[in-house]
């Protein structure tokens, strides 16, 4: 059954060759490696585990151009956004004189400006610190930054004139004179756009109470969620089955443009293409092994998110879901299976994620794994109004009313649900910083536990746990 999933396991021994453990590593390319030699498919894909170490190396090396070379420095420095906290490098100003300086720049306070802006700012350019309740150095390794500016001044700002940027405006114009209520809008500029920034302090901390902040981050749920819209609607325009889905993954793309490439969502977007393929070139659909094409594709065009904290939740979460969701028919319930389908998926999400979790934001939401059944439900509704209703916006004839209503009732039962649910006392538990060695200690002790699980069960129906269509 190994021989599925080459890609995957050319990805974990990746990711694991990047881990403080060397020994392990190396022993599972040699033991693996072995088994290999018997498959030419598979030991093609373990081919890139060297190949990726090689690539991580070279994209460690100092970058005599790159901007971690002026720590310290304090002038103008001119960006364009990448996201809340993160900016390319366009120039660097020196005594007069734009030097062409590249790399990613870590920006602190929030960048307000929506990806894509040109931004020259005066400020300090200093190494992220690595103390306090947020660990910049972290989260900025994981975006490719390795230091950060705190600015001074805001010189100049030049807001992207595409058509992309302009259809981002047109739509956020729409969402605003749509729905009147300013939090209400908020909440659906973020799940739509991704547009955090004008959401309450109050209602961002009720979101991460609850176990739910990852509705707000543009992810691979968000692509899952708008695909099957996409799906749906071609379906309902009854395009043939080829044409709808590749309809499907071209408008896909048109809405990462649109908001932005954000590693969360190119993630995502990589999975479905990879799986879409499957299905349009007639191949076996493996999901896991989708999952290993994808992030080996992710590694080698962004190596720097093998460190991003958002890579490892969503990887490990899709993982844990992928491995144990396909054996479930032998356990659903007649009633109300589906139900039952997406409680299972959610608590074996935050089962697998409960020890990065831990790790990394020190505490644990017991409320996520019942939340996120209905608050998925109603984001999926929500984004149906919210397109529905951009479309017939651009007809003159009031039709768009209707849905901005229904948008509007949607996401203030979001609202409502996750302020309640966040005010009760035992939502979120605080706990301390584990260890590292016990973090990815529990972490491989879940994986063979799952590995164990799923491979009784295997044997004991006769079932194929890492193949369905």
């Amino acid at each position: 059954m190994l021989r599925k999933i080459p890609a995957l396991l050319a990805f974990g021994g990746l990711l694991l060759g990047t881990l403080p453990w060397p020994f392990w590593a190396l022993l599972l390319v040699t033991v693996v490696g072995a088994w290999a030699l018997w498959h030419k498919n598979a030991l093609a894909w373990l081919l890139m585990i060297p190949i990726g170490a090689f690539h991580f190396w070279v994209h460690e090396l100092p970058d005599p151009k790159g901007i971690a070379q002026y720590e310290g420095f304090q002038g103008t420095v001119r960006i364009q956004v990448l996201g809340t906290h993160v900016g390319t490098v366009k120039g660097l100003q020196w005594n007069g004189t734009w030097l062409p300086v590249s790399g990613r720049l870590g920006i602190l306070p929030v960048l307000r400006e929506p990806w894509g802006t040109e931004l020259v700012l005066k400020g300090r350019i200093v190494n992220p610190p690595d103390t306090g309740k947020m660990d910049w150095r972290a989260y900025l390794k994981g975006q490719g930054a390795r230091v950060m500016l705190v600015p001074t001044q805001r010189l100049e700002i030049t807001k992207p004139t595409n058509l992309w940027a302009r259809l981002r405006q047109h739509m956020e114009t729409r969402i605003q004179k749509g729905i009147p209520d300013p939090s209400t809008q908020a909440l659906v500029q973020a799940l739509l756009l991704g547009d955090r920034t004008r959401l309450d302090p109050e209602i961002l901390k009720a979101f991460r109470r609850t176990g739910t902040f990852h509705l707000l981050a543009l992810s691979g749920l968000h692509v899952g969620l708008i695909f099957s819209l996409l799906l749906l609607f071609f379906q309902f325009l009854r395009v043939p089955y080829r044409l709808r889905i590749l309809a499907s993954l071209f408008s896909l793309l048109g809405y990462l443009v649109v908001v932005g490439p954000r590693p969360s969502l190119v993630r995502g977007v990589l999975f479905v293409l990879t799986f879409a393929f499957a299905y349009l070139m007639e191949r076996p659909r493996v999901p896991l092994n989708a999952l290993g094409v994808a992030g080996l594709v992710s590694l080698f065009f962004f190596p720097f998110w093998r460190w991003s904290i958002g890579f490892q939740l969503s990887y490990w979460a899709t993982f844990g879901i992928l491995l144990w969701v396909p054996v479930l028919p032998r356990f659903r319930p007649k009633i109300l299976h589906g139900l039952f389908v997406a409680t299972v998926v959610s608590v074996v999400a935050q089962v697998f994620l409960a020890p990065l979790l831990i790790h990394t934001f020190q505490g644990i939401s017991l409320a996520a794994p019942f939340m996120n059944v209905p608050l998925v439900s109603l984001t999926w509704l929500l984004l149906a109004e919210a397109l529905l209703a951009l479309i017939f916006s651009i007809l003159p004839l009031g039709l768009a009313q209707p849905f901005w209503a229904l948008t509007t009732t949607v996401a203030q039962s979001i609202l409502w649900m996750v302020r309640k649910v966040s005010a009760w006392p035992w939502v979120y538990v605080s706990l301390g910083q584990r260890p590292e060695s016990q973090l990815w200690g529990v972490l491989v002790a879940i994986g063979l536990c799952s590995i164990a699980g799923v491979w009784w069960i295997a044997r004991k129906h006769p079932i194929d746990p890492w193949t369905f269509g």
